[in-house]
């Protein structure tokens, strides 16, 4: 079965709402990164994941400060990074025990700044940072906190 060519002028924003293919004539290979959003594709079909779009700006966590802190007294981290949403979940994760830490408080200070509050009281150990935005999506810091 050949592949009918669609003509989308006629759609708003260019887009195909629905459209079903049956046969494999359509690769990974054909289909430019990112062309594919909001779509459901049967896991046979191997298209690559750099051909789809979350739809979202990722955000990143560049860095935080302290890089330590005293277990007993806990204490405020600053983050910062791009993309943050208001308002973000942060947690610390015990890279030992797998243990996530939710902090007292959390500020949002702007789209690159957080300031999250770890409680005092807590194993010492190293601990990584984790943001989720309000979309879902999570990124865990590279480095650790070491509290001591």
């Amino acid at each position: 079965m050949a592949l009918q060519k669609v003509n989308t002028s006629a759609l708003e924003d260019g887009s195909i709402v629905t459209a079903n293919f049956n046969d494999d004539s359509i690769t990974s290979a054909k289909i430019e990164n990112g062309a594919i959003t909001n779509a459901k594709i049967n896991a046979s079909a191997n298209i690559s994941l750099s051909k789809t779009s979350i739809g979202a700006d990722l955000h990143s966590i560049s860095s935080f400060t302290p890089t330590s802190i005293t277990a007993a007294s806990g204490g405020s981290i600053t983050i910062t990074g791009t993309n943050f949403v208001i308002m973000p979940k942060v947690q610390f994760l015990n890279t030992s025990t797998g243990a996530r830490i939710t902090p007292n408080s959390i500020t949002f200070t702007s789209s690159t700044t957080l300031t999250a509050t770890f409680p005092a009281g807590q194993s010492t150990g190293s601990y990584k940072i984790i943001v989720e935005n309000p979309n879902g999506i999570t990124i865990t810091s590279s480095s650790s906190i070491t509290s001591s």
